[in-house]
């Protein structure tokens, strides 16, 4: 990361708001309400200055197991409120494994290249969504190397920043939730 001005490169992205915050329960599950993750989230979303009407997209930290499946499901739902449903999530844990305190960098890293691309990659090995997590899973199989996928999501910036009450671009408008261990959890956006 540099500062602004500091590169004569393209910008593909820029952090404006991050938050963690620790739920403590457990070393390795969530509390059963998510209250860490839904303050992480809000706070980012917060610090920002967004709202989450201009959530276009979500990296889901997305580990498959039933119980954090569906903590963050409800999380999500609960702050993104009637718009839950109609916003694409995907995981990409599937895809790189967990990397543990890395995953939030590439997710990051993957939420820039869907801006970049239009695309929403799936959620590789997802075929039959959990009915208690219920979101516009971006699911699918991948396609042979070079090919793109059939499965993945066409997103189209232009209409995402039109129908965006944001007065930002999409490439500023992407988010990645990242849930550690001791129910620590850091969003930025």
């Amino acid at each position: 990361m540099t500062r602004e001005g500091a590169t004569t490169g393209p910008r593909l992205g820029r952090l404006l708001g991050h938050a963690s915050a620790s739920d403590g329960s457990h070393v390795a599950a969530p509390d059963a309400n998510g209250r860490g993750l839904e303050l992480a989230i809000r706070s980012a979303l917060d610090e920002a200055g967004l709202t989450p009407a201009d959530v276009e997209f979500v990296s889901a930290h997305g580990t498959g197991t039933l119980v954090n499946d569906r903590i963050e499901a409800d999380v999500l739902r609960r702050v993104l409120g009637r718009r839950a449903p109609e916003i694409p999530v995907n995981s990409i844990k599937a895809s790189i494994g967990h990397t543990m305190g890395a995953a939030a960098a590439l997710e990051a890293v993957m939420c820039l290249m869907a801006g970049r691309e239009g695309v929403v990659p799936q959620t590789l090995g997802l075929e039959e969504p959990d009915p208690a997590c219920e979101l516009d899973h971006v699911i699918g199989s991948p396609a042979p190397p070079g090919r793109g996928s059939a499965s993945a999501r066409r997103w189209d910036s232009a209409a995402a920043t039109r129908r965006s009450c944001s007065r930002r671009s999409i490439d500023e408008r992407l988010g990645v939730a990242a849930v550690g261990r001791n129910g620590a959890s850091r969003e930025a956006s």
